[in-house]
């Protein structure tokens, strides 16, 4: 069967296709299931303290807008977010109420995160990341999502792909658009600022700056919803927000 990239799935057999072979069981298997399990989240819990007391020092102000938008928040969810620096997990992932961060993974670049185990293991330790093909065969990735949305927990996935460099909003991957319709689950847009500013990409230092992060209206989408036009509308709100 052909890899398809998830920015080239534009038909509803192909994603049928890529999610219909096999058990969800089948689709965790090729990804390590040992985050997922209490002990590493119990772990978490304490690593991600000492994370955010580093992120402290780094992003002053720290501001979070928008928290009303998840008070009626139905779990699990889809959150999807600009993306233009390695502190924007970290800054969305302290900025969300804990019982939702508890259960929340985070779709990481398979090629990038996960190219060394070492590196791999430690991010999905500190942040529950999960490796997530960007460039093909995401079969495995896709099926994966919906599997832990069935197991009850949120994901959090950047749609452009990749981190802009200059902090613009680059063209996001169509393939959101059938995860937002696919999933049947909230899909939660957020924006985050300054991230940039305190670590940009290509840089390997951080310095302080001033860094917001804005929930904004969860929005539902069902199976007859065109996945281009959602990939659109998805992109075009982001966007708005990340202008407010």
């Amino acid at each position: 069967m052909k890899p398809y990239d998830l920015a080239e799935v534009e038909k509803v057999s192909q994603l049928k296709d890529l999610t219909a072979h096999g058990s969800p069981a089948k689709a965790s298997s090729k990804i390590a299931s040992w985050p997922l399990e209490r002990i590493a989240s119990l772990a978490r819990r304490v690593l991600q303290t000492l994370i955010f007391l580093a992120h402290r020092i780094v992003a002053r102000p720290f501001r979070i807008k928008g928290l009303e938008h998840l008070n009626r928040l139905k779990l699990p969810a889809l959150f999807i977010s600009n993306h233009a620096s390695h502190v924007d997990t970290v800054s969305i992932i302290r900025a969300l109420p804990s019982k939702m961060r508890q259960k929340l993974v985070v779709a990481a670049a398979q090629d990038y995160f996960f190219r060394y185990p070492l590196v791999g293991a430690v991010t999905s330790l500190l942040m529950n990341t999960f490796p997530f093909s960007r460039e093909g065969g995401v079969r495995t990735s896709l099926k994966y999502c919906g599997y832990l949305a069935n197991q009850g927990w949120s994901v959090l996935i950047y749609p452009e792909g990749t981190r802009s460099s200059t902090g613009e909003l680059l063209p996001f991957k169509r393939g959101i658009g059938w995860l937002a319709t696919q999933m049947q689950v909230p899909v939660v847009p957020i924006s985050v600022f300054g991230g940039r500013d305190v670590l940009p990409k290509g840089r390997a230092m951080p310095k302080p700056a001033p860094v917001t992060v804005c929930f904004g209206q969860p929005l539902r989408f069902n199976e007859k919803d065109d996945p281009t036009e959602t990939s659109q509308r998805l992109q075009q709100i982001i966007g708005r927000l990340m202008t407010a």
